[in-house]
């Protein structure tokens, strides 16, 4: 019932004050456990914000579809969704 937007982009723009800010997103995530976790990303910057959080399940790409492998090390439920899909039908 909770979404939580991260606007990672400006954290190259400004380094320092990225720092605070993914203390605070880390805060903010931890004060919640979740049933169920989504990366819709499959980056590591997604992974590490799933793995910051509380979930009993954490769903990610698999290792055919991910972008970026370490990222497999925050998800322990994956899916590689067929190739021949648009993206949209990925995430569903």
């Amino acid at each position: 019932n909770k979404t939580i937007l991260i606007e990672t982009k400006k954290w190259r723009k400004a380094p320092i004050a990225s720092w605070q800010e993914i203390k605070n997103i880390a805060k903010a995530i931890r004060q919640e456990s979740y049933d169920i976790v989504f990366d819709f990303q499959g980056n590591v910057k997604s992974g590490i914000i799933m793995g910051l959080s509380r979930g009993m399940k954490k769903v990610g790409f698999g290792r055919m579809s991910v972008p970026e492998l370490p990222n497999l090390l925050f998800s322990n439920t994956r899916f590689d969704p067929p190739f021949e899909l648009n993206i949209r039908e990925d995430y569903m």
